[in-house]
């Protein structure tokens, strides 16, 4: 029967599609290495890269954090400089950094990398990861971490809502954000 001839030709095709599928994973690894390798010969292309890709966000955010608010002159400005303990790939981290530049705050940012992998080997841990752990905020590291010595206030959080909430209602209560941190705002998803 034509049943029995389509139950026995599923396997073969599942199976078909199991070996197109390893070797699409195989491909995009080879392309993944040659890239990785391209980077190590050529440092500008990762340069490059990261160039390219930081437009692109900032172009599908709208510009979020390239323009200041306006009415800044009628807003609280900071005397001591505000400290952000952030690191560069994270989306919440960046979201303080637009907040920040929207705001034309200044702050001294301690970069907190992971360790990562490099071709000399694993990375050093950061220098200013073990001042977070001083700050006691809590066991567990999560950045953004904002500390602003002008109020005595220390925020550490996964979500960086209340630390943009904090930066408005501080220091830009009267101002009016730009159309493009708006935008940004609105194209915020976070799952």
């Amino acid at each position: 029967s034509s049943f029995g001839s389509r139950a026995a030709s599923q396997p073969s095709c599942t199976l078909r599609y199991s070996a197109i599928a390893m070797k699409a994973v195989f491909v995009a690894v080879h392309h993944l290495a040659m890239a990785f390798a391209a980077v190590q010969r050529w440092p500008v292309l990762g340069r490059l890269l990261d160039v390219l890709t930081s437009t692109a966000v900032s172009f599908l955010r709208g510009g979020s954090g390239c323009w200041t608010a306006t009415g800044l002159e009628r807003c609280r400005r900071p005397e001591k400089l505000l400290t952000l303990y952030e690191y560069e790939g994270c989306p919440y981290c960046r979201k303080v950094r637009e907040a920040l530049s929207a705001l034309d705050l200044d702050a001294e940012i301690r970069p907190c990398p992971k360790e990562s992998l490099k071709p000399s080997g694993v990375t050093g841990a950061s220098r200013f990861r073990p001042e977070v752990t001083k700050l006691g905020l809590g066991l567990e590291l999560k950045f953004p971490v904002l500390v602003d010595e002008n109020t005595g206030v220390k925020i550490q959080m996964a979500e960086s809502e209340k630390i943009v909430s904090y930066l408005w209602k501080t220091y830009g209560a009267d101002a009016k954000p730009d159309l493009g941190y708006r935008l940004g705002r609105v194209l915020d998803f976070e799952p």
